[in-house]
């Protein structure tokens, strides 16, 4: 047998010793990669991000959940104005008839008359806008038209108009005493005398002006903002994408990003905007507010359509399954214990449905903020 040389035995340890290691460490990348567990996305998010994790998908022909888990964050909210269908509060009502005379049809106005509270001293009436007691009286005339005199007069309403928001909080501070809020509401057209000839000769349209002054909330108001993924479908008409080997396609898909007009409206009105207030203007009250309460911008936008053609590439030996996920980022209004916020002398809007869950209701959603194409893969 010949014999090795020294040089040559130290060559071969050093050769061994370099094979283990590349050994122990692939062994030790694969322990900790994803990619050694099939059921999982092989370009999963990181968790730094602040996002929730999308769902694992657990075998090819597994039911993929119609949306991944929630992750959550609440926080004072900075400006908080909501829009209110019901309020015990003290409350002023008065009105005067707007009156219209055939033939000439000439226009003329009553004086002012007192529906509810009042009475000539100023005082108001205590209770909810749905209970407001009935008026009575006439409806002061004007000129050759005689007046109004039904036998009452509901005031009692079910639902705030838009504008009569109270601003309960403003530029994180708040309101202890809440200023009145004031508006006027017209009635339709009445017929106050017909003719049997000429049909109605005289109308009268009832003027009404509320005037609330209501009370001081008992609670904080917080700022719930949820993330979670939605898959959406590709234009083969599945949601999960399945190949086998190594082929590769191009394939369409569709999603909506952006907010609804309806509920970008609503939010911002909620965070103080002015109801009539242009989309830049109600854009900007949103993303200053949210902004300031989370420390995070955000960009609001229209709603609209994106078409997206993912490249989707398999891999040898391996199933692959594909599927399209897209955030979407909600805002409720809730508490500090994360209930949707509520007040004894208060019935706010409920919101938007959740759709998906039942009696879940949330205040304003960004849709596609975030698309990840993730690859989940199986052995044959």
């Amino acid at each position: 047998m010949q014999a090795i040389s020294r040089p040559e035995r130290q060559s071969r340890k050093t050769t061994v010793f370099a094979l283990c290691l590349s050994i122990l460490l692939i062994f030790i990348y694969y322990a900790c990669s994803d990619n050694d567990n099939p059921t999982a996305p092989t370009n999963h998010l990181p968790d730094d991000e602040g996002l929730p994790s999308v769902p694992v998908l657990t075998s090819p022909d597994a039911e993929l959940p119609a949306r991944s888990e929630t992750r959550s964050i609440a926080k004072p909210a900075f400006d908080f104005a909501p829009r209110i269908s019901r309020a015990f509060a003290d409350w002023y009502v008065r009105g005067y008839g707007i009156y219209e005379e055939w033939p000439t049809w000439i226009d003329c106005s009553g004086d002012w008359k007192d529906l509810c509270g009042g009475d000539g001293g100023g005082t108001t009436v205590e209770g909810w806008n749905h209970e407001l007691p009935s008026a009575h009286g006439c409806f002061g005339a004007c000129g050759l038209v005689r007046p109004f005199c039904p036998d009452s007069w509901d005031v009692k309403f079910d639902e705030f108009p838009n504008e009569a928001r109270i601003v309960f909080w403003s530029n994180g501070v708040a309101d202890p005493t809440p200023n009145p809020v004031k508006w006027t509401i017209n009635s339709p057209s009445i017929c106050k005398d017909s003719d049997p000839i000429f049909g109605c000769v005289s109308k009268v349209i009832i003027r009404s002006e509320y005037t609330v002054t209501g009370k001081a909330i008992e609670k904080k108001p917080y700022i719930r903002r949820d993330r979670f993924w939605v898959p959406k479908t590709w234009e083969s008409g599945s949601i999960v994408y399945q190949m086998s080997g190594d082929n590769e396609v191009w394939q369409k898909s569709q999603y909506t990003t952006g907010s609804s007009l309806t509920q970008t409206e609503s939010f911002a009105w909620s965070l103080g905007a002015s109801v009539g207030a242009e989309y830049k203007g109600l854009k900007a009250q949103i993303e200053g507010s949210i902004t300031k309460t989370f420390e995070e911008s955000i960009t609001v936008s229209e709603e609209m359509t994106v078409s997206v053609d993912k490249h989707l590439k398999g891999d040898a030996g391996k199933v692959t399954c594909h599927v399209l996920w897209v955030l979407v980022e909600r805002f409720t209004f809730v508490d500090k214990n994360g209930d949707r916020f509520s007040d004894l002398n208060y019935v706010f809007h409920a919101g938007f449905p959740d759709g998906v869950v039942q009696d879940l209701y949330y205040d304003f959603e960004m849709q596609g903020t975030r698309e990840h194409l993730a690859k989940y893969v199986f052995d044959e």
